[in-house]
């Protein structure tokens, strides 16, 4: 399976907007902060795979996901 990444920045009342998403299966997550070399190191994207929201999109899907912010460290 390859490897996709979107980033969200807060919108309205910390809601976060992600768009142009191919149908899928997807982990979600909310970090406050990560360094951008984190991205790129695959025990970290381990760890943050574990604390994650699984979903899926079918074609033409939207989804609302309730996250808590997670602690990475």
């Amino acid at each position: 399976m390859g490897r996709r990444l979107a980033i969200g920045r807060p919108v309205d009342g910390g809601r976060f907007s992600v768009a142009s998403l191919s149908p899928g299966e997807y982990l979600a997550i909310a970090v406050a902060q990560l360094d951008l070399d984190d991205w790129q190191d695959p025990s970290v994207l381990e760890n943050l795979s574990r604390l994650a929201t699984p979903f899926v999109l079918a074609p033409g899907d939207t989804k609302t996901l309730d996250l808590k912010l997670a602690t990475t460290q």
